[in-house]
């Protein structure tokens, strides 16, 4: 009789694989195979921020890469062809994990894949990681929200009139993926309101700063958030 495969998702936490859940520890030690997302595939090297996290771990198991660019006119194609490899395992009777960075659901790769797994009507356990902007909020000295105040998310800003539309006294924001605006000091030091400034959370490159100057001539990268406190 055939082995039955299974399907594990599990969200690697924002970078210090010690806020890794120990629930999705268990799932990758006993993985058959690890899924992760890469930007790119090359003779040179795989460019992969889940594969840094993976390293931390050691694990003794097997790891491929899920080829997905960032930019590209041809997601789809790529997402289509990382799900074929996932089913091809899954089809074999591999314990199949597949990782992302963050959460698995929140602004996540694996969300896209999520919906060819569901097409395919294939069983899979969803185990959720820490969001990198919950991690940031812990090296704040405010509350992310507290009593009845609302919290809002937004994703690569394409100005800063649509940020400053969105900020109000009722609710904290966070943004998201800050690289594509530029001079966020200028923006930042005419803030009437606290914020708190943080890259590559949990890495050891991390930058935390509540000082707008700060950012004056520092390059923003893609894994970068802001916190503005309502």
């Amino acid at each position: 009789m055939n082995k039955t495969g299974t399907i594990t998702a599990v969200g690697l936490g924002p970078g210090d694989s010690e806020l890794l859940t120990l629930k999705g520890y268990k799932a990758l030690q006993n993985a058959d195979v690890i899924f992760y997302p890469a930007s790119t595939v090359s003779e040179e090297g795989v460019s992969s921020f889940s594969l840094a996290i993976l390293d931390q771990l050691q694990l003794q198991v097997r790891v491929e890469p899920l080829h997905i660019p960032m930019k590209s006119n041809e997601r789809t194609r790529y997402y289509k062809e990382a799900f074929e490899n996932i089913k091809k395992e899954y089809d074999a009777g591999s314990n199949v994990v597949i990782v992302s960075e963050g959460d698995i659901l929140f602004y996540s790769t694996f969300g896209y894949l999520w919906n060819y797994i569901q097409e395919a009507d294939l069983p899979c356990t969803l185990i959720p990681g820490i969001p990198a902007f919950i991690a940031s909020a812990s090296m704040g000295n405010l509350p992310l929200v507290e009593g009845s105040t609302p919290l809002l998310v937004i994703p690569c800003p394409d100005s800063f009139e649509e940020i400053s539309t969105q900020i109000t006294s009722h609710h904290s924001l966070v943004i998201m993926k800050l690289s594509k605006l530029k001079d966020w000091s200028t923006f930042l030091g005419k803030l009437e309101k606290p914020f708190l400034y943080v890259e590559r959370v949990g890495l050891e490159t991390q930058f935390v700063t509540n000082n707008a100057s700060d950012l004056a001539f520092r390059r923003v990268p893609y894994f970068s958030l802001l916190i503005i406190y309502g």
